[in-house]
């Protein structure tokens, strides 16, 4: 009993921790109404900066709904997605979006607020990391 009931708490741990990253992909990712004049303010509304809290040097921005998005995770036998270590997977979508990259002005730019150029690109697939069903982190669009 005490070790089914650990290890409920450690798989409850397990998918909340999922959570939380798949809550931060769809701030930092997903935007289904964005422009590419619209970085600087999406940025600093979301509050995306690097690791160092500093102006981070490019975000890309998915122009779609994260279900759409979730939807690349959700085909683990999919040959389209390849195991990425022990609990994640990274997976390329079949169907095309539209994106925006935002890139930083200037490299010196440290602190907010920052300055950003965007770059609108059509027809583009996408590379995700997927752990537990949800897109936890953006790899690239080819």
């Amino acid at each position: 009993m005490y070790v089914m009931c650990f290890s409920e708490s450690v798989t409850g741990s397990l998918f909340t921790h999922t959570k939380r990253l798949y809550e931060l992909f769809k701030t930092q990712h997903i935007n289904d109404r964005m422009t590419e004049d619209q970085c600087d303010s999406e940025i600093l509304t979301r509050n995306i900066l690097d690791k160092n809290k500093e102006c981070k040097e490019k975000n890309t921005f998915i122009l779609s709904d994260s279900e759409t998005v979730k939807f690349i995770c959700n085909r683990p036998d999919s040959d389209r997605c390849r195991s990425e270590s022990q609990d994640s997977d990274r997976c390329r979508s079949e169907s095309q979006f539209e994106i925006i990259d935002c890139e930083l002005m200037s490299k010196t730019e440290k602190t907010p607020p920052c300055r950003y150029n965007g770059k609108h690109q059509f027809k583009k697939r996408i590379e995700v990391s997927c752990k537990g069903g949800y897109p936890v982190h953006y790899y690239r669009a080819f």
